[in-house]
């Protein structure tokens, strides 16, 4: 299985604090982004090497829509330069509070020698 989240948390963490989605709560600082991993499946295997589709989700939580928006290009930049496509995007609001979503996906190779 490709593990991709320590490249990915340092990379988005120059942009705004990253946390993992599951451990982010009302009293996480924000703005701030938070990622899960949503797909890692193999698509094809070797003898020594692999491909995986690897697929995160990826937030940006703020509350206010304008401070926000300018982050939206730097975290496409920054998943585009570690080789993900966004595949979806979507925003939520709640009390307040906006939720800025994105849906990235990537395929690694593996290196079963290692």
């Amino acid at each position: 299985m490709l593990d991709c989240k320590t490249q990915l948390v340092k990379s988005l963490n120059t942009i705004l604090p990253t946390y993992y989605e599951l451990f982010c709560d009302s009293s996480t600082p924000k703005p701030c982004i938070t990622y899960i991993e949503s797909q890692n499946n193999t698509v094809a295997n070797g003898d020594t090497l692999g491909y995986s589709t690897v697929g995160y989700t990826i937030k940006l939580w703020g509350t206010d829509l304008a401070i926000l928006m300018p982050y939206t290009d730097e975290i496409d930049t920054t998943m585009r330069g570690l080789g993900y496509t966004r595949t979806a995007y979507n925003e939520l609001t709640f009390n307040g509070n906006y939720e800025l979503i994105f849906t990235y996906q990537g395929l690694g190779l593996e290196n079963f020698n290692n």
